[in-house]
């Protein structure tokens, strides 16, 4: 029983990388800085190994895509 609810509430490494890089995506769209991309993965406190997973790179390519209307 316990384990079955702590696998519906625990997110995975990679679940929370992505959740990480909408909230700094959605920091930098408050600020109104497009951060390159090493600024971008420093403030998701993303590992290498992390950032290598199909989903987080394609994530960080959408953010960077996203923040990208802020360059003037």
């Amino acid at each position: 029983m316990t384990l079955k609810v702590l696998d519906e509430v625990v997110e995975t490494h990679e679940e929370y990388a992505m959740r990480r890089l909408e909230w700094v995506t959605e920091r930098f769209q408050q600020e109104n800085v497009c951060p390159p991309r090493w600024l971008l993965l420093l403030r998701a406190s993303l590992k290498p190994a992390t950032v290598a997973l199909p989903r987080v790179k394609a994530a960080i390519e959408e953010a960077l895509k996203t923040l990208e209307c802020f360059k003037t």
